[in-house]
């Protein structure tokens, strides 16, 4: 089995990813990306106790790059 990502944002520059890891599967990691030709280098990460405050972080996050 493997960790679950998911892709928020993938849009211009940004990459934004939220991953929920199998050894620890309460822990939330939102991961930000700055894309630099072919690769990606991470920027920020954030790491919550649920799926529902990583998403309303997300949100936040999402809107401030975007700009």
């Amino acid at each position: 089995m493997e960790d679950t990502v998911k892709v928020l944002c993938d849009s211009g520059n940004n990459y934004i990813t939220l991953t929920n890891r199998l050894s620890d599967p309460l822990m939330w990691v939102l991961t930000v990306y700055k894309k630099k030709f072919l690769f990606r280098k991470k920027i920020s990460s954030y790491w919550f106790n649920g799926e529902i405050d990583a998403m309303k972080h997300s949100e936040a996050i999402i809107k401030s790059v975007s700009k």
